[in-house]
């Protein structure tokens, strides 16, 4: 190990290795300014495959790391949400919490789904 690197560290810190790990993240990573929490915060998009809730929780954490307004918060799921279902639901309802905007987007989703299983699988829309 390097010498200024031990210098830093306790003998506790070398012990214990989750103490161990933060102490070099702090030393080697740098920390994400706040402009570019604001730059991701703006990028969210929900991952393929993966569901509204889980979105909805990772923008609701990034929004609240920069201090962001919750009806800000709300926008960036609003706008970042795949469904335009979802997205048609939001703009009629108009939640201001993401309480609210998370049963909305899954109440959607749910109406939808069920719809969609009730098509007995016919995909031409003219034989319905």
């Amino acid at each position: 190990m390097d010498s200024a690197i031990q210098e830093r560290l306790t003998e506790d810190d070398v012990n214990d290795y989750e103490l161990l790990k933060a102490d070099l993240n702090k030393m080697f990573i740098p920390l994400k300014s706040k402009m570019s929490r604001r730059a991701e915060f703006c990028r969210l998009r929900p991952r393929p495959g993966k569901p509204v809730d889980t979105f909805a929780i990772r923008v609701q954490e990034v929004g609240e790391k920069i201090w962001m307004a919750e009806l800000k918060i709300v926008d960036r799921f609003r706008e970042g949400t795949n469904s335009r279902a979802v997205l048609i639901a939001m703009l009629e309802k108009e939640p201001t919490t993401m309480d609210e905007a998370r049963r909305i987007a899954l109440k959607t989703l749910e109406i939808e789904e069920a719809s969609r299983s009730m098509d007995f699988g016919n995909t031409f829309p003219y034989d319905r």
